[in-house]
């Protein structure tokens, strides 16, 4: 089976293996039919029907290649007129709509497949996308293993470039990665030449920040999971309070005259940053003696990009589903923008949802 793209297949702690090894085919039912559910629903989306097809390449009874190609290509034909779908997420299902391919046997169509999204990812080369590095490591691995079943020589020695350019710019936490180093070293002991130790393959350590759980004022600071009532004392008195959900405790408390607001229960659930007003966030590296950045409310999106350097996000809704918050899980912070600026800085533990990558 080819890389697909989707939002798990990451090892896990030994420790921890033993208790989640194993095939649970009624938790496969269960998601097969509620992706059905969804395309009942609204059979114009996309993203319902694509997954399906993932759902079959790993069928606990054996993969069905064969209806993971049909749904995929079905959804292939609803993304043109799906506005809900991203486009990292449309390239995700190209992708896993060639390694269907693959699996059936069909290596020519897959490669063509392949090829297509590359050189759309090309054509895209200017515009910031979450995950791209996520999909250029997969169509590499994708590519060298169609390059490694052809029985010439020279198909062989490209497949081994491309596996040791996967091996050195994707991280070991994904399962394909111990896989992608075993079909190296049986390639290059085919080929008759001696395979690079892992150590050598490992990618450079990217730059990882701490996670931000509080607010940094003055003389005090506001923490996710104080409570409401401590919030409220570090900060004085709200110019407005209003309810997020009627018939909840689920509040809106807003210091406009700080640029902060609080939303919390009986405990601080977020803290946002909004108008000229805000306060600064700082953000540290990863280990000791390490560099902060600062984020702030008003600074350009290129900006953004430039101080976070590759962190990953995916777009997420808080309270308003119809605002599209970046949220970098890993640092614990949503982001929304508008007008290429960012608009609000939010600091929050929004359950994961890697959907795309």
């Amino acid at each position: 089976m080819g890389q697909i793209v989707v939002g798990g297949f990451y090892r896990r702690p030994k420790s921890l293996e033993g208790k989640v090894r194993g095939i649970n085919e009624e938790l496969w039912w269960d998601a097969v039919g509620a992706l059905r559910e969804a395309v009942r629903i609204n059979p114009t989306l996309s993203l319902p029907r694509a997954n399906l097809g993932v759902a079959y390449l790993f069928r606990p009874a054996g993969k069905d290649a064969g209806k993971a190609a049909q749904l995929l290509e079905e959804a292939a034909q609803l993304a043109d007129k799906d506005s809900s779908l991203d486009p990292v997420a449309r390239f995700a299902e190209d992708i896993n709509l060639a390694v269907a391919y693959a699996a059936q046997g069909s290596s020519d169509k897959a490669m063509n497949a392949f090829i297509v999204v590359e050189t759309s990812l090309k054509q895209r080369e200017s515009i910031s996308l979450p995950g791209i590095r996520s999909l250029s490591s997969a169509l590499a691995y994708n590519r060298a293993l169609l390059l490694a079943q052809s029985p010439d020589t020279r198909r062989q020695f490209l497949a081994i470039g491309e596996l040791e350019n996967y091996l050195t710019q994707t991280g070991q936490s994904l399962a394909w990665w111990q896989l992608a180093y075993q079909r190296y070293a049986n390639l290059c002991k085919q080929s008759r030449t001696t395979p690079k130790p892992e150590s050598a393959l490992l990618p450079e350590m990217q730059t990882r920040f701490r996670p931000v759980a509080a607010l940094d004022l003055n003389k005090s600071q506001i923490m996710l999971g104080e409570s409401l009532e401590e919030a409220k004392h570090q900060l004085g008195t709200a110019s407005s309070s209003i309810p997020v959900i009627h018939g909840t405790n689920l509040v809106r408390l807003e210091y406009s005259d700080q640029g902060i607001t609080v939303i919390g229960t009986d405990e601080v659930l977020a803290i946002v940053l909004s108008g000229a007003k805000a306060p600064v966030l700082n953000v540290r590296e990863v280990g000791l003696g390490t560099k902060s950045i600062e984020l702030k409310v008003g600074m350009a999106n290129v900006d953004l990009e430039r101080l976070l350097r590759d962190s990953d996000y995916d777009f997420r809704q808080l309270v308003d589903s119809n605002l599209n918050y970046r949220f970098y899980s890993d640092i614990g912070i949503a982001v929304l923008s508008q007008g290429g600026k960012v608009k609000e800085l939010v600091i929050s533990q929004i359950p994961k949802r890697k959907v795309g990558l």
